[in-house]
């Protein structure tokens, strides 16, 4: 899927008033919303997070869809994953999961799961 396929795929899943597009590297910011919508448009994805905001509590789902099979996320460190471990994803395309993710310390560190796997 291309880039074209994926604001597409934004501008049909888009609730709010702003809709965000990333390409190899995804910078979630959350002054732009608590609820991000994106598609994957490259094999591999590097993901960070940036508050935006001064805050000490704060979270933000993120639906997040793949545009074809088998893509990869690396995901930032600060991560504190259930049993220190990654949950497992769906890799199908046109596939999506919603992830969850909350910070008590303004963002220094996240804890992060999957709330809702593999649906279309």
């Amino acid at each position: 899927m291309g880039k074209g396929s994926a604001i597409k795929t934004g501008l049909k899943e888009a609730s709010n008033d702003k809709i965000v597009i990333f390409d190899g590297d995804m910078e979630i910011d959350l002054s732009n919303g608590s609820h991000v919508v994106a598609t994957l448009s490259e094999p591999s994805t590097n993901v960070t997070f940036n508050t935006g905001i001064s805050i000490d509590s704060i979270g933000f789902t993120l639906v997040l869809t793949n545009g074809a099979d088998n893509q990869a996320i690396v995901w930032p460190s600060n991560i504190k994953w259930p049993a220190n471990t990654t949950p497992s994803r769906t890799t199908a395309s046109g596939k999506t999961d919603i992830w969850v993710f909350v910070s008590s310390d303004g963002g220094a560190n996240w804890y992060g799961n999957v709330a809702i796997y593999n649906f279309n």
